[in-house]
């Protein structure tokens, strides 16, 4: 990616539409490159139980599948970004390393509201 690289260590594939599911409720990625078609779960169902079980995850969902549907099914389920194949590599790199540079906006962001938050008083109770 442009402004980072990430490591293969961090790149998780998984070979059906459940298993990539399991694996997202596991593992809690930042965001995930979703197919459309898959064997199992298809990329909108899993896109749904996506938005149920982590809705934080940003999802780009990626298809060969013509026509305004699938893609409007997508958008309906909050889907980060939706590219269509063949896919133009300069586009899903910047699609990206705008939802990574999501992610590290938010989290600077929570970090930053936990250290401006004045800590609460310990409660004591006498029995």
């Amino acid at each position: 990616m442009r402004g980072r690289a990430l490591p293969s260590d961090n790149v998780r594939s998984a070979a059906d539409g459940r298993s990539a599911l399991e694996a997202i409720v596991a593992e809690r990625p930042d965001f995930v490159l979703l197919d459309v078609r898959m064997p199992g779960l298809n990329g909108t169902d899993v896109l749904a139980s996506i938005r149920t079980v982590a809705p934080e995850v940003r999802v780009i969902m990626i298809s060969g599948v013509t026509g305004q549907n699938v893609a409007n099914e997508a958008f309906a389920h909050g889907v980060f970004d939706y590219i269509g194949k063949p896919i133009d590599p300069g586009y899903l790199e910047l699609s990206v390393d705008t939802a990574l540079a999501e992610v590290d906006s938010l989290t600077q962001a929570t970090a930053a509201d936990h250290r401006s938050s004045p800590a609460l008083p310990r409660s004591h109770s006498i029995s």
